[in-house]
């Protein structure tokens, strides 16, 4: 009897130990796991970042023109006329981050209706979605929240908008919102969301990934139509590539597209896996054509690539080389004063979080 009670207590120790592990994991939204498989899996220098590639003979294609505005995603009713669809992906609700603008009854001024990956195909935004009906609650609330009391003209601009959790906050709080995702099953997803909560006209949704030049990008994990992750540039863009592959935009290419808007101030949020770096270093035209006081922006990943040494690693030392150029410093939200940024300039980039704001022209508000 006694090994017994001990065998017994020994279980229910570990159980409690495993369990408060999970929730710690659940908490932090297991961001940073696996990064170790990723950089083990993606090894080769086709992955995202790889530079000089042309067609085979070794000769870069001549780039075709590009226009922005052809990969515009036009609102098709028949979205919503697909009732087993909308029944069976749009049942969940979002709690927003901050309060709507011009609700028209109290439940749309604190939460929005959103539609989600199936529950039979688990993902992790999906998952919280459905469970909690939050995802990154407190980045969202920092950032609209600044938005609001310090740049409430400006247009959203979400890099990487998959579901469309900031795309919809944003609308919700009044912003005018650019969205660009170039995943098919997550824009039907999120073109959905915005008819159901009426928001089609206040969002423009691009089927195109942000990058730093007009090329056909890929997936490189999981399923290609609905994981917002790991980028691949292929060859110059061709006739037969276009119809199935993923085009790359710049934020260059936004410049006409605010400027017919009548805009001249955007907020950005790039959540795109390690591009990051690159879609702002070919921004050049854009920050000096654009007031670009704040951006949101993924750093975790792209520094674990840099840190193990990945073949083509995103080029983190000219981004803050460049940053510092264009006039932008490295912060961090306060965790206890919402809308005060703190400087991360004296800070080793070793110890900054996975998301960081730079912040034009100081974290000083």
């Amino acid at each position: 009897m006694e090994k017994l009670r001990i065998i017994k207590s020994s279980f229910c120790r570990f159980s409690l130990y495993f369990g408060v592990v999970l929730c710690i994991y659940l908490l932090r939204g297991g961001r940073k796991a696996n990064v170790s498989r990723y950089i083990s899996q993606h090894s080769s220098a086709d992955v995202i970042g790889a530079e000089g590639r042309g067609n085979e003979s070794g000769v870069e294609a001549k780039e075709p023109s590009f226009n922005l505005s052809s990969y515009e995603v036009k609102f098709d009713k028949g979205l919503l006329s697909d009732i087993d669809f909308v029944k069976t992906h749009c049942r969940s609700k979002m709690k927003l981050a901050v309060p709507a603008t011009n609700p028209t009854s109290k439940k749309e001024n604190s939460s929005a209706k959103i539609c989600l990956h199936s529950a039979n195909y688990s993902t992790l935004v999906s998952d919280n979605l459905r469970i909690y009906g939050l995802w990154e609650q407190s980045r969202q609330k920092r950032l609209f929240k600044y938005m609001m009391k310090f740049t409430p003209n400006a247009v959203f601009v979400d890099g990487g908008a998959m579901l469309g959790v900031y795309s919809i906050s944003a609308a919700r709080a009044g912003f005018k919102v650019i969205a660009f995702e170039p995943f098919e099953e997550n824009r039907r997803l999120l073109m959905t969301s915005l008819a159901i909560n009426n928001l089609t006209n206040q969002v423009t949704v691009f089927s195109t990934g942000l990058w730093s030049g007009h090329k056909c990008l890929y997936s490189t994990e999981g399923d290609s139509k609905v994981q917002s992750s790991m980028m691949v540039r292929q060859y110059a863009c061709n006739p037969s590539q276009q119809t199935n592959a993923m085009v790359g935009a710049t934020l260059n290419d936004l410049v006409p597209i605010l400027r017919n808007l009548n805009r001249q101030q955007a907020v950005i949020k790039l959540d795109i896996e390690g591009s990051e770096s690159r879609v702002l270093l070919a921004a050049r035209e854009f920050f000096i054509a654009i007031e670009v006081p704040l951006i949101q922006m993924e750093f975790g990943m792209l520094y674990k690539m840099h840190l193990h040494n990945y073949p083509n690693s995103p080029p983190i030392n000219q981004l803050l080389e460049f940053m510092k150029e264009m006039g932008y410093e490295a912060c961090e939200f306060q965790k206890r004063t919402e809308m005060t940024l703190r400087s991360l300039s004296n800070r080793k980039i070793s110890r900054w979080p996975w998301d960081i704001i730079w912040s034009k022209p100081s974290c000083v508000n």
